[in-house]
């Protein structure tokens, strides 16, 4: 439930994407560090759950946040934030869809 407090308090405060670099670097370190936190928190919630009670479309959310990760940090090894931020955000989002089709 922590998870979805986070996303609702974060989502929209990084939605306004500066132009400085160091603000970039900055904000996609920050979603960077909420995406690993958030995501120990949904695969524990998975291996807690035992796949057991979880459907294939929450399955395909988690996997999918897992692919929309990897492509932010490509993007931020890369120098380009901007890219790194918009992946990041969209993998949290993916993270709270597999949460809550999980609890529905």
């Amino acid at each position: 439930m922590i998870t979805i407090i986070l996303f609702s308090i974060v989502l929209p405060s990084i939605q306004a994407i500066d132009t400085n670099e160091e603000d970039l670097k900055e904000k996609a370190d920050f979603l960077k560090t909420t995406f690993t936190i958030a995501n120990i928190s949904v695969t524990q919630t998975i291996a807690h759950l035992e796949n057991d009670n979880i459907s294939q479309s929450s399955l395909n959310y988690f996997r999918e946040a897992q692919d929309l990760a990897n492509k932010s940090s490509a993007l931020y090894l890369q120098g380009n934030y901007s890219g790194a931020i918009s992946f990041s955000l969209q993998a949290l989002q993916k993270l709270k869809e597999t949460f809550t089709s999980i609890y529905q």
